[in-house]
């Protein structure tokens, strides 16, 4: 029997990948992509821009200085692209051993780290919190989070509800075993 057979089984449909090489566990939560969520939110962006075109084409007819009417409607759209895009192509990483355990956040090409010793973590488990969506909107939601040093670090905030309830099982078996 490997470590892999006592560990929980992964949730049908799941996009997360794991595999265990030189002892150590390791996820990876892959982008979100242009999937229908991350479609129809950049179809609304570019929609919400083609409607800030037609309404600045209509305030020039009034003189030009009325465009700057228009600015902040282009400063929204252009920052909700930029977030809308940083989300659906973060990814996240999670190296476990039985020392140490390593989250890697990937977004907008910059990868945010933290590590932990296994030892000193008080607990892995889903904790109510704030987390980014799609739109850069901050949400309300459950997600893993690893609880070290009375701070909560959390991971997988976009996962399905049983992908979060697995990877929290996953990390906790890995860690006893």
């Amino acid at each position: 029997m490997t470590i892999i057979d006592e560990l929980p089984e992964r949730p049908g449909k799941s996009k997360i990948e794991y595999s265990i090489q030189d002892g150590k566990l390791i996820v990876r939560i892959p982008q979100e992509g242009f999937s229908l969520r991350g479609t129809l939110t950049l179809g609304f962006i570019v929609f919400w821009m083609f409607m800030i075109m037609i309404w600045s084409t209509l305030l020039i007819q009034f003189g030009w200085v009325w465009l700057l009417a228009s600015l902040p409607f282009w400063a929204m759209a252009v920052i909700l692209m930029v977030m809308a895009i940083r989300v659906i192509f973060s990814s996240q990483v999670v190296e476990v051993d039985h020392s140490e355990l390593l989250l890697l956040k990937t977004s907008g090409g910059k990868t945010a780290h933290a590590s932990f010793n296994t030892a000193k973590i008080h607990a892995i488990s889903l904790v109510e919190g704030t987390y980014k969506t799609l739109f850069g909107i901050s949400r309300r939601g459950t997600f893993p989070a690893i609880i070290f040093r009375n701070e909560a670090f959390g991971f997988g905030e976009r996962c399905m509800p049983d992908e979060k309830f697995w990877l929290v099982n996953l990390l906790n078996s890995f860690i006893s075993l």
